[in-house]
């Protein structure tokens, strides 16, 4: 009967990718090994068992499955084979034997080597998805000095994976961690003394819900917050006078940092707070939030913008030049899954990542980030962040957090505020004079742009990953209907 299967197995394998597989498609491949008692099999070596049986012979065998996990091919080696080597004959065989000439290969890190990734480059139509890239883990352990007698609290689910991999004890707080808004200074504390954490991460709206919550720590023994040694906070433009709150009311012995980056690389730049206060009047306050200077290994280029605030497609490193940031690193991403169209907007040319975000260098070299391309507000003077004018709004009394958003035909568009308060109540309203004119003398002040309107909402709406996004593409439009006379509804 198995002499019959082998006679068979080339046609009934054509037959199962033919039904399972598909061009584009993720293709799943391990090894695996089974321990053999015997000594005329040709294939039995000795070799790393995974069963912890020393000293026996083995076989080693390769499954190719879907991205549901349906088995497809597999293949047969010598007990004392590595992982790797048995990778790339696999990737030939779903070209050659599957037709298969555009796929995603997923497999562990033992399996997709570093000399691996480096020959897929070299296969147009082939991509890859592994462990964590152990260029990013090692750029975030040299930048903020981790080591194993580090621990880790994670208040935000995308940092969750740097902890273990980085061998770290690692936990993340009782929260919704699809809305980090929800954390709390009485769960926070409970992660902290839970491994007795040295280094806490948290996005902008994670530590201003502890703030506000600080009151349930009156009767708490706050000892183990005195340990933690490393405040990082990112996910959105972090206000300085937030990071200061956070450090004096709740871990006063940390250093503060905001670092810079997103999914595809990360971090790109770090700012510390105390060099995030001494930045002088001089500096480029105007277009954005400073963020640092770019660590090491990154190089960054801006794209400037044209006056209706699209990227120019000619990327410079003068300062001071408002425009879309590009990065180039070792620890950036590498494409997107089955994202192709993305992955060709994000890739100008020569390895560089088009981030999205806007933003300017300054004649130190430190990136200074306005907000997303998408948010730029097009004025008949030219485009403006939205950024650096939230930012000064956001330093009146009684004002939690805010939007500008552009309302009007693009290259016409006006500023509109959109300012969440503690006092608006239940339905959204305009601004009482007193507080159009503190925004406006203020906005001016800081950038030197006048606002149209202003708005009061009781919550602005933020993306569900950080909570901290402020969705203003829909902010824009909401605007633009209320000040049409339409509906005042919630947005």
């Amino acid at each position: 009967a198995m002499d019959w299967l082998l006679a068979r197995q080339d046609a009934i394998q054509n037959k199962l990718a033919a039904r399972h597989l598909h061009e584009g498609g993720q293709v799943l491949y391990d090894l695996s090994s089974s321990y053999f008692e015997g000594s005329t099999c040709p294939l039995a070596k000795l070799g790393h068992n995974r069963d912890g049986k020393k000293g026996l012979l083995q076989v080693n065998y390769g499954l190719l499955t879907d991205a549901l996990g349906c088995p497809v091919a597999v293949s047969v080696h010598e007990g004392n084979v590595a992982d790797s080597t048995t990778f790339l004959p696999e990737v030939q065989r779903l070209r050659e034997q599957f037709g298969i000439e555009r796929l995603v290969m997923v497999g562990d890190r033992g399996m997709i080597s570093a000399k691996a990734i480096a020959e897929l480059r070299e296969m147009p139509g082939i991509d890859w998805i592994t462990a964590l890239r152990s260029a990013s883990i090692r750029t975030l352990v040299e930048q903020y000095d981790i080591s194993a007698n580090d621990s880790l609290v994670a208040a935000f689910a995308p940092f969750a994976l740097y902890g273990p991999a980085m061998g770290l004890p690692s936990t993340v707080p009782d929260m919704d961690v699809s809305s980090p808004g929800t954390l709390t200074a009485a769960t926070l504390l409970d992660a902290v003394e839970a491994v007795d954490a040295s280094l806490v991460f948290a996005s902008p709206a994670a530590i201003l819900s502890v703030l506000e919550t600080l009151d349930e720590l009156d009767d708490r023994d706050r000892t183990s917050l005195d340990h933690v040694r490393l405040l990082l906070s990112a996910g959105a433009p972090v206000p300085g006078h937030v990071l200061r709150a956070a450090v004096d009311r709740l871990v006063p012995n940390a250093a503060a940092h905001t670092p810079y980056g997103m999914t595809e690389c990360l971090p790109v730049a770090d700012i510390d707070l105390v060099s995030l206060e001494s930045l002088g009047p001089d500096a480029l306050h105007h277009l954005g939030v400073c963020v640092g200077t770019p660590v090491e290994g990154v190089e960054l280029l801006i794209d400037p913008l044209d006056e209706l605030g699209v990227p120019t497609g000619r990327p410079t490193t003068e300062p001071g030049v408002l425009g879309e940031v590009r990065v180039r690193a070792a620890h950036q991403r590498l494409g997107y899954d089955r994202l192709w169209h993305t992955t060709h907007l994000a890739s100008p040319a020569d390895g560089w990542h088009a981030t999205g975000d806007v933003g300017a260098v300054d004649a130190d070299g430190r990136l200074w980030i306005g907000g997303r391309t998408g948010h730029v507000i097009r004025t008949a003077t030219g485009p403006v962040a939205p950024t650096p004018i939230e930012r000064a709004v956001d330093m009146l009394d009684g004002i939690r957090r805010s939007a500008a958003v552009g309302v009007g035909p693009a290259g016409a568009q006006v500023v509109v505020v959109i300012a969440e308060t503690s006092d608006v109540g239940r339905r959204p309203r305009q601004s009482s004079l007193d507080r159009i004119d503190r925004i406006r003398a203020a906005v001016t002040e800081a950038t030197g742009h006048d606002v149209a309107a202003c708005l009061e909402v009781a919550s602005l709406p933020v993306d569900r990953r950080h909570n901290s996004k402020i969705d203003r593409a829909h902010l824009a439009d909401w605007a633009t209907g209320v000040l049409e006379g339409g509906s005042v509804r919630n947005p």
